[in-house]
């Protein structure tokens, strides 16, 4: 499973539990915003959402409306918050040697501040079909190979020698398409407001400071 759709998301809110439709629109823009985005092809419009994490919060989901109910006096986005209020996934927090590897990397912080500044970042080639451990040689020499291996880790750095091509959730994904013409390779941004957090944000404090 690649990922899951906004369809399928609203699905499984739907299965979690009788939510009004207002405060149903405000959770999946919470979650739109920072769980979807995921593009494994370069020609991908629409963004997947991670399905660990979509697990996850749907399970979370359904332990707070069973636990507080739906207050409608408080209004949808209050009463959105309210179910919404619990410890993120430990299971999709970047692992720390991955956030090292990035930020001792000769470019990483310049590459990190780029990446939360820019709307997108852009390869001289396109991004490594398969990016394995020898791979980790080339990141100091080759730019493309350290946005790579951004885009194919998000989690921890041992899942992506294990999971098959084009199966990862990174802290980088494709941007969409201006048009519906098929692409080979494309620019990259931040994949959604839980990587800027989770991984950008860290990796930026755990690199040393330098002169950009």
């Amino acid at each position: 499973m690649y990922g899951f759709g906004k369809d399928d998301m609203e699905r499984g809110i739907d299965a979690v539990g009788e939510i009004p439709p207002k405060v149903k629109e405000s959770i999946l823009e919470n979650w739109e915003r920072n769980f979807d985005g995921y593009r494994f092809h370069p020609s991908s419009k629409a963004g997947l959402f991670n399905p660990t994490q979509a697990m996850y919060n749907f399970q979370m989901l359904r332990n707070n409306l069973q636990r507080y109910g739906i207050n409608e006096h408080i209004g949808a986005g209050k009463s959105a918050q309210r179910l919404l209020t619990f410890l993120p996934d430990p299971n999709t927090m970047p692992a720390e040697s991955t956030l090292r590897i990035i930020a001792q990397h000769p470019l990483g912080r310049a590459t990190i501040r780029n990446a939360l500044r820019l709307p997108s970042l852009l390869l001289s080639s396109s991004v490594l079909s398969r990016f394995r451990l020898s791979s980790i040689n080339e990141l100091s020499t080759n730019t493309d190979a350290l946005l790579s291996f951004m885009f194919y880790t998000g989690a921890s750095y041992i899942l992506i020698l294990m999971l098959p091509p084009h199966y990862y959730l990174g802290a980088l994904t494709y941007c969409a398409p201006p048009d519906d013409e098929p692409r080979s390779s494309g620019p990259l941004k931040v994949t959604n407001e839980t990587a800027r957090k989770e991984f950008w944000d860290e990796a930026l404090r755990m690199s040393p400071e330098e002169s950009l």
